[in-house]
């Protein structure tokens, strides 16, 4: 029974402490009612002043990185085809590349370049220069008498690094299907495999990649805005061949 009292009177001396803690604040919350009517629009307007100022300085770094995106994508130009060959004799699908390059330079009014690797096939450089090539980046080195991933991936990247392709065009063969991922891994790009159509956007110059999906149901046209090159494997025979000029005039680099 003592027990009991003594827990009722403590309950009720928290109570009337509790309701003398509550008085006390209306009473300190009355006296500052002027106060506060003074501060809260000060600190909304110090808020909404900073929060504009946040807002303004987002908008100014939009604005900036919009504006570098725009040089950085400039830098890049001209088209380039992987001059895939095996045994000293490129692959069909390379003239069916050529072909097509060469409609997609010209609408954006760039050059049309292909990129050899291998060793003492000379004679492949003056030949895509023969089917529209403006220009060929011949890399002639021992090593690269028979593809590797390693060392085709390596040249390509250091090319790409340093004359900046707007658009790499690889055959979806077995070499291509292999060294196309590589490449656009390292370039940090994006990859469209399996094109079986490519054409410009009239309105801003990307090239619009089209592709079969979900199981050939529906064809995907994909685009790559924000990063180059843009890159696409092509399916071997359904582009149409480049015609070969003996008198098309090109430059090797070496």
């Amino acid at each position: 029974m003592l027990f009991y009292e003594d827990l009722v009177r403590k309950i009720e001396e928290e109570k009337i402490e509790n309701i003398e803690k509550i008085e006390k604040f209306k009473l300190n919350g009355a006296k500052s009612l002027v106060g506060y009517g003074i501060a809260i629009p000060l600190i909304l307007i110090g808020l909404f002043e900073i929060y504009s100022y946040t807002i303004y300085h987002k908008w100014y770094l939009l604005l900036i990185g919009v504006i570098f995106l725009g040089i950085g994508l400039k830098q890049f130009k001209n088209v380039w085809v992987f001059a895939e060959q095996r045994n000293g004799i490129l692959t069909p699908v390379v003239i069916e590349l050529l072909g097509e390059g060469r409609k997609l330079a010209d609408e954006i009014g760039v050059e049309l370049c292909a990129i050899l690797g291998g060793y003492n096939v000379d004679a492949l450089a003056d030949e895509l220069i023969r089917f529209g090539a403006d220009k060929v980046y011949y890399a002639n080195n021992e090593l690269l008498k028979n593809y590797t991933t390693d060392g085709y991936t390596k040249i390509i990247i250091e090319a790409v690094e340093e004359f900046k392709p707007e658009i790499i065009l690889i055959g979806a063969t077995h070499i291509g299907r292999d060294l196309a991922p590589r490449v656009a891994s390292n370039l940090n790009t994006g990859l469209t495999a399996d094109c079986t159509k490519l054409e410009i956007d009239p309105e801003d110059k990307k090239l619009k990649q089209t592709r079969p999906a979900f199981g050939g149901n529906i064809m995907a046209t994909i685009i790559c805005p924000e990063r180059r090159p843009q890159m696409s494997t092509v399916r071997p025979g359904v582009m149409d061949k480049a015609v070969e000029d003996a008198n098309h005039k090109g430059e090797i680099i070496n």
